[in-house]
């Protein structure tokens, strides 16, 4: 008998590349968020060169990515998916609650207390009230909880988890167009400040440009059969392309923001970090315990969980701008925001990469239940990081 003869070393080496090819598209998200905030700290002039670049108050390459990745999250977007959303009130519902009364005052009470333990008084100002963060932060922090979802980013990112992608938008427009006559109410509760009045005709033209048109257009390409075939056939590196385009827009932010975010000492960063992860973690645990208490269909849980823990960097911003002097120091204030904004972002990004398979895994154990499952072999799967309705409600960028 002779032997098998030994694998050669080209086809080992050849195994090893598609692995590693294998995990670097799966987490391309994450990876290529990485990579984009460390350029906006070292090379902070390419984001802002590339922020230059305006017509009116739109940057054109933020618009033009946000304009991309919303275009192709409309081709990918099945009337099915839509009424589903339409018809899931209740998950709706919970959202506009979730977003706008509930994780305001979750942050709220988080960051009163650490601020009360860490020696600060409430009713003190001034860079030093608290051993643990200035109490700038802590305004920062609570203007952060009290902000509606995300405008762009918390839709690409449920939708990229496999989460519904008509509903996330819903939560989307819903939150904000609300958060404009909630935030000034949950400010005054919280910080006693007066004087904050948001115009709601900017913020509803930025949803409509950014958001909504993108998405009507991309659904009405999907009628078109060159358009489903070319979305098929190129699936991966459409997705890719999608996630690229939506790492440009926090390196835009970051490099905008860097001085002011390297003029901090590393322990100040370190608390703020922190605390930005630790009010994302406290927003996801609430959302995913309450969503599956409710026994949501999987693909909604998904885009409820992740749309209400996020809260928009733009808006808050554009409320500080109508703080009074006397609340604090804007500069100070904008540095919780910010990196609170990046840490949800990271955060999801993994989250989103790890939760894109969880549907093929309980999609698989219903034929398993039944002895289905060795009738019908399939191969693995390649990592899903395009929404693909051929998939079966995917709706991923």
């Amino acid at each position: 008998l002779k032997s098998a003869p030994p694998q050669s070393s080209t086809s080992h080496c050849a195994m090893n590349k598609a692995k590693v090819k294998a995990t670097c598209i799966k987490h391309y998200l994450p990876l290529a968020l990485c990579f984009a905030v460390a350029v906006g700290l070292i090379i902070p002039d390419i984001g802002r060169n590339l922020a230059k670049p305006k017509i009116g108050d739109y940057g054109v390459v933020q618009t033009i990515c946000v304009f991309y990745i919303f275009l192709c999250q409309g081709m990918t977007l099945k009337t099915d998916d839509i009424k589903k959303a339409l018809s899931a009130y209740v998950p709706f519902s919970y959202g506009l609650v979730a977003i706008l009364l509930i994780t305001p005052w979750l942050g709220y009470g988080m960051f009163a207390l650490a601020y009360a333990i860490g020696g600060g008084k409430p009713e003190g100002s001034g860079i030093n009230d608290s051993d643990i963060f200035p109490y700038d932060f802590y305004i920062g922090f609570v203007l952060f909880s009290c902000m509606p979802t995300t405008l762009n980013s918390g839709v690409a990112l449920a939708a990229a988890a496999g989460g519904n992608f008509a509903i996330a938008l819903l939560i989307t427009v819903g939150s904000n167009v609300l958060g404009i006559f909630t935030i000034p109410l949950m400010l005054k509760a919280m910080l006693a400040a007066d004087n904050i009045e948001i115009d709601p005709l900017p913020m509803l033209a930025k949803l409509a440009v950014s958001i909504i048109i993108p998405c009507a257009v991309g659904k009405c390409l999907r009628r078109f059969k060159v358009v489903t075939d070319t979305l098929t056939k190129y699936k991966v590196p459409i997705g890719l392309s999608t996630h690229s385009a939506l790492v440009v827009i926090p390196n835009l932010k970051i490099s905008g923001s860097r001085d002011d975010i390297t003029s901090q000492s590393g322990i100040s960063l370190l608390v703020c970090v922190l605390f930005g992860l630790g009010l994302h973690t406290l927003f996801l645990i609430f959302n995913y315990v309450v969503a599956c208490a409710a026994r949501w269909p999987l693909d909604i849980r998904k885009s409820v969980v992740i749309m209400t823990s996020e809260k928009t960097l733009p808006v808050a911003m554009t409320v500080l701008a109508f703080f009074p002097t006397s609340v604090g120091d804007p500069g100070f204030i904008a540095i919780p925001c910010i990196i609170s904004h990046f840490s949800q972002l990271m955060m999801d990004s993994v989250l989103a990469s790890h939760w894109a398979d969880v549907k093929e895994t309980l999609k698989e154990e219903k034929p398993a239940a039944k002895g289905e499952e060795e009738a019908k072999p399939e191969a693995a799967p390649a990592p899903q990081v395009v929404g693909s309705e051929e998939a079966k409600g995917g709706g991923q960028v």
